[in-house]
């Protein structure tokens, strides 16, 4: 039975820790299954990468993996989108919840101050808690350090300064971003 590994992520633009977290899925034998957040264009400041960019990002860092993409789209309800993650994983692609681990990593500023899902109250908490609360497996993907440059990257800090962060991109990740005009 395939076993897949799902990460939730915006990727604007596709960065180390992004890798860090795609290259753990594989080393644990499974298939990764992205799903790529979105906003609707409403915040091209903070989103200004299309779904299709994107996907086409992270294909160049993996030409020859098979990989699952998915748009997620922002909901104003908690239950709402955790619904639509789940038929995303699951239903849409005849997968058993068995069968899938959620992997993520998790920054400080990650906590929300409160939140509601299935009617159940969260506070000072990350929005995983709701997978974990609904049965789903997790896997907290860890850097060697915080300080380990290559996966140490925020998507804002390369968007604001992309040639002296470039470091933090794979070299054709970056190529194609300036062929785009960043």
């Amino acid at each position: 039975m395939k076993q897949y590994g799902f990460i939730i992520m915006r990727a604007q633009p596709f960065h180390y820790g992004h890798q860090h977290i795609i290259n753990e899925i594989l080393l644990d034998g499974r298939i990764p299954m992205i799903l790529l957040g979105d906003d609707g264009g409403l915040n091209k400041i903070k989103n200004p990468l299309s779904y299709e960019q994107r996907r086409t990002l992270i294909q160049l860092v993996y030409p020859n993996t098979p990989i699952i993409f998915h748009k997620l789209q922002d909901k104003d309800n908690w239950s709402k989108w955790f619904d639509e993650v789940g038929h995303k994983a699951t239903m849409f692609n005849s997968i058993s919840i068995e069968n899938i681990q959620f992997y993520y990593n998790h920054k400080p500023e990650d906590k929300y101050d409160a939140f509601e899902c299935y009617g159940k109250e969260y506070t000072n908490d990350y929005y995983t808690q709701i997978f974990v609360d609904n049965d789903v497996k997790v896997k907290q993907v860890s850097f060697a350090s915080k300080d380990d440059i290559k996966v140490h990257a925020t998507a804002t800090n390369i968007r604001n300064d992309i040639d002296n962060l470039k470091h933090l991109l794979d070299a054709r990740v970056y190529w194609k971003l300036k062929e785009w005009g960043w």
